[in-house]
């Protein structure tokens, strides 16, 4: 299996095959068809994509399938990282997922760098979406949350006590 580059094109991000081109992201997952789980897989990182869909479709550009890979492309934006804004934002924005896929559905790998905001006015995009995790009610949805934004990497970043993280998570969970 081989990946040919054009000439515009750039290899960035660190996990499977992401691309650069031009005012475009391109997401390469590889397809091995020969084992079950890669099927599964692939169904997996489908259906992220399509709630990626949901929550950002100006994000969205399209996706495609061949023999080798299946390919997302997104627009590229220009941005700031999360880290230059508060942790209070930071767990707002993330926790407004809620607001388009309710409490079925969220996004893995909740960190600060798949949290970003576009330059011109400030929006904020998650994402690196790979994967999802399935809810199974409000309170599974509460845990699998607190979980993701109240671990060890952002306490560090933003230099809060575990006090301080869990209270304006509850605070920011309170108002959904």
């Amino acid at each position: 299996m081989r990946l040919e580059l054009n000439h515009n094109e750039q290899l960035i991000g660190r996990s499977h095959l992401i691309l650069k081109s031009g005012s475009y992201i391109k997401k390469y997952y590889p397809l091995d068809q020969t084992e079950m789980f890669d099927t599964w897989w692939l169904n997996h990182v489908k259906q992220t994509t399509k709630l990626f869909k949901i929550v950002h479709p100006d994000l969205y550009v399209s996706e495609i399938t061949d023999n080798n890979f299946y390919c997302v492309t997104q627009n590229y934006i220009e941005h700031n990282e999360s880290k230059d804004y508060s942790y209070q934002l930071n767990i707002s924005n993330y926790l407004s997922i809620i607001n388009d896929l309710g409490f079925d559905y969220a996004k893995r790998d909740m960190q600060w760098y798949n949290l970003i905001y576009r330059k011109e006015d400030e929006k904020p995009f998650c994402i690196d979406w790979d994967a999802h995790e399935v809810l199974y009610s409000e309170e599974h949805a509460y845990e699998y949350y607190k979980s993701e934004l109240i671990n060890d990497t952002w306490k560090s970043l933003f230099n809060i006590s575990d006090e301080d993280a869990e209270s304006t998570f509850n605070i920011l969970w309170r108002m959904i």
